[in-house]
């Protein structure tokens, strides 16, 4: 049998309810293995501490929504912005929220894998409702920066060039993270990386400092106090906060900005330019 239609919205997440983060389970000064999942810049990456767990809820995922009874699908008119739903791709069910579609007519959307910190693209036809009890488990992907950590000229955002260096120093290595600090309101993780087969056991952030690419910033505490206001900038891609890329309302990375830096880019991202907080546009 096909996919069912959905008849009631009882036991389906709905537009506007959200899988919790897990950032309350973290404490200062604890290590703990990671997986980097996705990179943005040095100060914003996605990073995986439970990996195994992950790839057993995976698992789970694909063979719970596998039978046809269990899968419903998301028909065109309620694939709205900002539905936490389940994908298929690759023959695997995710955890996903959809995103604005830059290219709509071409069938496909872009979400972002709530699991995992990344977007990608999936047809509209492997969009389907999630059951409210896989939306109660936290998210396994977790928000992370640099502890006290910022671009050598503090007065310019990162680059490419110090995106490619970032990458570099953790290719091909098995990492550790140190908590540093931890801010709750942001969902964030300041932390130290440490490549676990460095004999040296220097962590990144030193790497870069020493490098000339990163300075060491003022205190977290500083910044702290400023997460406090919402700062609404009309060039959301020079700073964009982890909302503004979770949500699609900016490039999702280095890479793409440096590609689009001919064009108007209001032309893909509709929201781009707007001074609104629905994409949370704050440091």
């Amino acid at each position: 049998m096909g996919e069912k239609i959905k008849e009631s919205n009882s036991e389906f997440v709905g537009l506007g309810q959200c899988v919790p983060y897990s950032i309350e389970l973290f404490k200062k000064n604890e290590f703990h293995k990671v997986r980097l999942k996705n990179v943005y810049d040095p100060s914003k990456f996605w990073i995986v501490i439970k990996y195994n767990e992950l790839q057993l809820f995976t698992n789970y995922l694909t063979a719970y929504y596998n039978k046809s009874d269990r899968k419903v699908i998301v028909p065109k008119i309620e694939l709205k912005h900002g539905l936490t739903c389940i994908i298929l791709k690759n023959s695997k069910f995710y955890r996903a929220n959809l995103l604005p579609a830059l290219l709509p007519e071409n069938n496909k959307l872009r979400v972002f894998l709530l699991d995992y910190g990344c977007i990608i693209s999936v047809e509209m036809s492997n969009v389907f409702y999630m059951l409210k009890k896989h939306c109660n488990v936290p998210r396994f992907s977790i928000r992370a920066t640099l502890a006290y950590i910022s671009p050598a000229n503090q007065y310019k955002p990162w680059c490419s060039t110090d995106l490619h260096r970032f990458c570099e120093l953790l290719s091909e290595q098995d990492l550790s993270i140190k908590v540093m600090e931890i801010d709750f309101n942001l969902k964030i993780l300041h932390v130290d990386i440490i490549r676990i087969n460095d004999s040296m056991g220097e962590s990144i952030n030193n790497l870069l400092v020493k490098s000339g690419i990163a300075g060491y910033s003022q205190l977290i505490e500083e910044s702290k106090e400023k997460s406090k206001y919402k700062n609404k900038v009309k060039y959301m891609h020079l700073c964009p906060s982890f909302n503004a890329l979770e949500r699609g309302g900016v490039p999702s990375s280095l890479w793409e900005q440096n590609l689009l830096k001919d064009v108007h880019l209001n032309l893909l991202y509709s929201y781009y330019q707007l001074k609104n907080e629905r994409f949370g546009v704050t440091h």
